[in-house]
């Protein structure tokens, strides 16, 4: 702090002429920093920017993968400096992760200056070694004693050689302490000694104000920066513009920012004055966090209005603002705020706040505070009923949308969710106001089945209850999850290998999706036809709809269902012996970087243990196995269950393990059977036909078995002709790096435009394709493709 960075940049930058973009950081909040990240790319792209808004944040590798795509996409005619000053306020990783991507892949023209007091960057060392970033650091911005000397000399003070040393010293070649010292030296006309820079702040810069610049101070301090409409709406009097112009004349510590009119006090300015804010009286603070709330929700700033209300102690305010909030956030730390603020909340406000509660309940939900979520749900029902001032019409619709948070509350219960949306419609008069059906109804999970067969032998009965039971929820709702019903019923049917009728379900359910636009439920749709197609012996159509359907989402700014695409389609590519092109963060197993909401996890572990078994990492497959089953077991999901025994029963076949192999398939039957559910192990038929052999199988499951080698032997016909028509053995000589570079250069793309899509130099796309030719023993484009693609494909 106070080395002059952030002046040194803009200096420098003034001298190119070119474009500059700046964003300062005013604080940790992440949500912040990408909201004002997405404003500034706004300046260069309306569009672009809009789609990062929707993805938010990006908080894995998928997500970081999509806005760095988007951001190369940017068309930039002149050269741009994009700042983001004071980056070290910044502790969320996921911010430092994503610029390290960033940086990395930069759009041609496009520079990127990180001011920091820190080192910012995690893998900064790397990133310089390999050439994307340049550092400039203390000792670079550091006044040597002839430095200090003509500094000095420049202000119009000489100094003594005696004096440069003492300065030298004292301020360790720190321009901020030579320009206060500088400040002494002129009213005192001597240097004298200070504890620390914080005193010399207050000595030098902030005691020789008047009373009126100082009260003034105080009542501004509470914002990064401010604007001048701002200041006077903290300051009772209407002079501020004159206390403005006349701190700006009188200290190099508050300046205007050009381009955006704006006042900013220096950090080490800023420090001085709240130390001096925290010795107002508690009245005083109270009643400027006050109107610094006031301003924040005036200008639709509802989360910030939201904490300076909190600080003020107004809690009726702060639930207000809470009201007025409709964004979806759910990090780490709003989640913390928000608990904070509403368990700080005195009782007498909460009771008078029914809709802030019911909106806080479904956040609790969706953070997987499932405790507080309940006893909140049981907070809203008791001040509901206690309330006797509401009239009936207002009553009734309090009681509606309490019953379709309780419908969450009974996610994965199709009867209990039936009993609370049928309470919902006889309440309402008009659909739920506090919800809306735009969030994904299916919470990412790539089947509706998968989501509600929670119970052996009653599947059957839940096809039939889920129809009712969506029918009074989409009265409630205006529609949310339309189509669920006929998924679910389409997918029983594919699972019992009736895939003309399951055909004809998903046929009901498109058009039901489509006209409320619920993009979760048609990726399901779609990923079901992707199977059939398949079966089918058509990979083409089965390639085509998920290919097709990821960009409709990205053109829909649905991106938080790509990773769910993600999931799709490593599936399909494991039932076709193509593992190795599933997204690497499926195969790599970073589960826990991608950010999924636990009812979809067990989904892609199932995907996820396929892999592993097709990789040959059997004792990976059953170290984990437990985890799995433990995460399926939550609501439950017996879809997961039944598939993860199946891994585990093909796995100890592999490794002669008899036993334990016709234990775990013993398992996986004792629930598939009851409802007919052949297809997962038609599915896993290579692994697992020599255990229906087996007479401890084939005694007790003669009918099952027969059903099973029947859609088996239509799985093997079909997967064998893809494998067949679109696929040739590529050789294991080669890494998992060259044959991404090899397969895009056999399709026809240029170094260049491989390099972009693999988020890698050219210059590694030449050394990889130059090992793979040596490899492959081939001298050009044409014989690399005719090597690793037959002639139907080309």
């Amino acid at each position: 702090m106070g080395y002059g960075k952030t002046t040194a940049v803009r200096e420098a930058l003034h001298s190119t002429h070119a474009k500059v973009l700046w964003q300062t950081i005013y604080d940790g909040d992440s949500a912040a920093f990408w909201l004002g990240f997405c404003s500034f790319i706004s300046k260069l792209d309306k569009n672009i920017a809009g789609s990062l808004q929707q993805i938010g944040l990006p908080t894995d590798m998928l997500l970081r993968h999509e806005a760095v795509t988007l951001l190369r996409n940017l068309k930039i005619f002149e050269p741009t400096f994009f700042v983001i000053d004071d980056c070290h306020f910044i502790k969320a990783p996921e911010v430092s992760e994503f610029l390290g991507f960033f940086l990395k892949n930069l759009p041609e023209k496009l520079h990127i200056v990180i001011i920091s007091r820190t080192a910012f960057l995690k893998n900064l060392s790397e990133l310089q070694l390999k050439g994307f970033v340049n550092r400039i650091g203390a000792e670079e911005l550091e006044l040597s004693p002839s430095d200090i000397a003509k500094y000095y000399r420049l202000c119009g003070i000489t100094l003594t050689e005696e004096e440069r040393d003492l300065l030298y010293t004292r301020s360790e070649g720190w321009i901020s302490a030579l320009y206060l010292f500088m400040l002494e030296y002129t009213a005192k006309g001597a240097f004298t000694p200070v504890s620390d820079i914080r005193e010399l702040v207050y000595q030098t810069v902030y005691l020789p104000l008047n009373d009126e610049l100082k009260t003034f101070l105080n009542y501004i301090c509470l914002f990064d920066s401010f604007s001048i409409k701002q200041a006077q709406c903290m300051w009772p009097k209407n002079n501020a513009p004159t206390l403005l112009f006349e701190l700006q004349t009188c200290n190099a510590f508050i300046t205007r920012d050009r381009l955006t009119d704006e006042y900013h006090l220096h950090n080490i300015f800023t420090i001085c004055i709240r130390e001096e804010f925290t010795k107002l009286s508690e009245s005083t603070q109270r009643e400027l966090w006050q109107r610094a709330g006031e301003w924040h929700f005036l200008n639709q700033n509802h989360v910030a209005a939201m904490d300076c209300y909190f600080k003020s102690m107004d809690f009726d305010q702060m639930l207000c603002a809470f009201e007025k909030d409709k964004s979806y956030r759910s990090d780490g730390e709003y989640k913390e705020k928000l608990i904070s603020y509403f368990s700080s909340c005195p009782e007498q406000i909460r009771v008078k706040h029914h809709y802030a509660l019911l909106f806080y309940a479904r956040r609790l939900f969706v953070m997987n505070e499932h405790q507080l979520f309940g006893k909140t749900c049981a907070e809203v029902r008791r001040n509901i009923e206690m309330d006797q001032s509401l009239e009936p019409d207002a009553r009734d619709t309090l009681l509606g949308e309490y019953e379709i948070v309780m419908n969450f509350a009974s996610y994965n219960s199709i009867s209990k969710m039936l009993e609370h949306s049928k309470k919902a419609c006889l309440y309402f008069k008009t659909p739920s106001g506090i919800f809306d059906n735009i969030p994904n109804w299916t919470f990412g999970s790539p089947s509706v089945l998968y989501m509600f067969y929670r119970e052996s032998g009653k599947l059957s009965e839940d096809v039939e209850r889920l129809k009712e039971a969506m029918s009074y929820y989409y009265q409630a709702t205006d529609g949310h999850g339309s189509g669920a019903e006929y998924l679910m019923e389409a997918e029983a049917y594919f699972l019992r290998g009736e895939f003309q009728n399951a055909e004809i379900s998903v046929y009901k359910c498109i058009p039901s999706a489509q006209s409320k636009a619920q993009w979760s439920i048609l990726l399901c749709a779609d990923y079901l036809l992707a199977r059939i197609a398949l079966i089918q012996g058509d990979y083409s159509a089965a390639a085509t709809l998920l290919k097709n359907m990821r960009e409709t989402l990205k053109t829909q700014k649905r991106y938080t269902l790509l990773r769910t695409v993600d999931i799709c389609e490593a599936y399909i590519q494991v039932l076709v012996g193509q593992p190795q092109k599933s997204a690497e963060w499926i195969l790599q197993g970073e589960l826990s970087d991608i950010k999924m909401l636990m009812p979809a996890l067990p989904a892609l572990q199932m995907v996820y243990g396929r892999i592993l078994l097709e990789n040959k990492k059997y004792t990976k497959l059953i170290g984990l196995s437990n985890t799995f089953l433990k995460m399926a077991s939550i609501f439950p999901n017996l879809l997961s269950h039944i598939y993860i025994h199946i891994h585990l029963a093909a796995v100890y076949e592999k490794l002669f393990n008899r036993d334990e192999a016709i234990v775990c398939l013993k398992n996986a039957l004792a629930i598939a059977v009851p409802d007919q559910l052949y297809m997962p192990f038609a599915e896993n038929g290579k692994y697992i036909c020599d255990l229906f052999e087996d007479p401890r199988i084939s005694a007790t499951y003669t009918s099952f078995s027969a059903q099973f080698r029947k859609l088996n032997g239509v799985f093997n016909q079909a997967t064998t002709a893809v494998q067949k028509s679109f696929f040739l053995v590529v050789p294991t000589s080669l890494s998992e790096r060259e044959k991404e570079v090899a397969g895009l250069a056999a399709k026809g793309l240029s170094n260049k435009a491989i390099g972009k899509t693999l988020f890698i130099t050219e210059n590694t796309v030449k050394a990889r394709l130059k090992s793979v030719y040596e490899k492959l023993s081939v001298k050009s484009r044409a014989q690399l493709e005719e090597r690793l693609f037959p002639k139907s494909l080309v």
